[in-house]
């Protein structure tokens, strides 16, 4: 695996996170946009199967995944983009916020950390390790005290990374945790609440 590639991978992933979590804090813009650019991307990059398009190209080449070039390109940023818009449109402000945190920084350092630092390998997932699973807790823990009060911010993250641990498990089935890591954090601070 290329260090560079994956590292850029997850930068940008956290980038892109941070930016929808500061025009959702800041500003009053609908969340049904960034349903509208989910589907412009999903087409857009389904399309360019059969008709390249040089800045989707570029994107492909810099940030795609081989196993995802031909399946579904263009699958994380979409549903990031998809998990974001129904974790704002189903949660209060502020724990859909906690819960983009947790996708955005949670999932990225524990790939980081767990990919190039992880020895220690994890016994329920064989592919993720424990110092990638405790640093993106720790990551994701931190941005949620922006948003939420401490408690909620262990719960969410709590919640977090044990879907992003279940990415790949059991054998075979695979959960989307752009989709799901969102918006079952905010849903864990929902339940708290209540």
């Amino acid at each position: 695996m290329d260090v560079r590639f994956e590292l850029r991978r997850q930068l940008t992933h956290m980038a892109i996170g941070l930016a929808i979590i500061l025009i959702f804090k800041f500003t009053s813009i609908s969340p049904f946009w960034l349903f509208v650019l989910a589907l412009c991307s999903g087409l857009g990059f389904y399309f360019n199967k059969q008709i390249k398009h040089p800045a989707l190209e570029w994107l492909l080449n810099n940030f795609e995944r081989d196993n995802q070039r031909n399946k579904f390109p263009g699958k994380g940023f979409f549903f990031l983009l998809l998990g974001c818009f129904l974790t704002l449109i189903a949660f209060p402000r502020d724990a859909a916020l906690a819960g983009i945190c947790v996708l955005s920084f949670g999932d990225s350092v524990s790939t980081i950390i767990g990919k190039h630092l992880g020895k220690i390998r994890h016994h329920i997932n064989g592919r993720k390790t424990w110092e990638g699973t405790l640093a993106g807790f720790a990551a994701s823990a931190v941005a949620t005290l922006f948003f939420v009060s401490p408690l909620e911010a262990l719960l969410a993250s709590f919640v977090g990374m044990g879907i992003e641990l279940l990415e790949e498990f059991p054998r075979g089935n695979s959960v989307e945790d752009n989709l799901t890591i969102p918006f079952f954090s905010a849903l864990a601070l929902r339940i708290l609440r209540l």
